[in-house]
């Protein structure tokens, strides 16, 4: 997160507005770093060195000091900030999406293998091992999405 701020001598200061704009080597050195840097922190967290919730707030903290670098660049600051939107969000929103996105997965399941003619109770295993939900969580799940697969 702290890499960026070996870019703000090519940046514009306050009392400093006489500076060149930015080249584009500067802006793509600086995008790609932030690339890069994401790259890394997804593989490690898929590495398992790093939590999803470390690995996120790197990502925002980065976000936060590149915000503060850019902020007399407001051109850059949208093009960088464009490549860490994704990633960065409130905690609300993060939580909302992947709490739709987890329910539409098993809902997608228990459609498709009940379909594919597997019993309830093999597929309520599965859910509760693929989803890691206890018994109760995969019985409520069942009795919403398993009736509507009959139809």
């Amino acid at each position: 997160m702290f890499l960026t701020i070996r870019f703000r001598r090519y940046l514009k200061g306050k009392k400093d507005s006489k500076t060149v704009p930015l080249r584009g080597t500067v802006r793509k050195d600086l995008t790609e770093l932030i690339r890069k840097c994401i790259i890394i922190i997804e593989r490690e967290k898929g590495n398992g060195t790093l939590t999803e919730e470390a690995g996120k707030e790197i990502i925002e903290l980065m976000d936060i000091t590149c915000s503060y670098l850019l902020r007399y660049e407001p051109e850059l600051k949208r093009e960088v900030q464009g490549i860490m939107r994704p990633i960065v969000m409130t905690q609300t929103e993060r939580i909302d999406i992947m709490t739709e996105r987890h329910l539409n997965a098993i809902r997608k399941f228990v459609e498709k293998y009940c379909s594919l003619g597997q019993s309830r109770q093999e597929v309520k295993e599965s859910i509760c091992d693929i989803f890691s939900l206890d018994e109760a969580e995969a019985e409520e799940k069942m009795e919403k999405y398993w009736n509507q697969s009959d139809k």
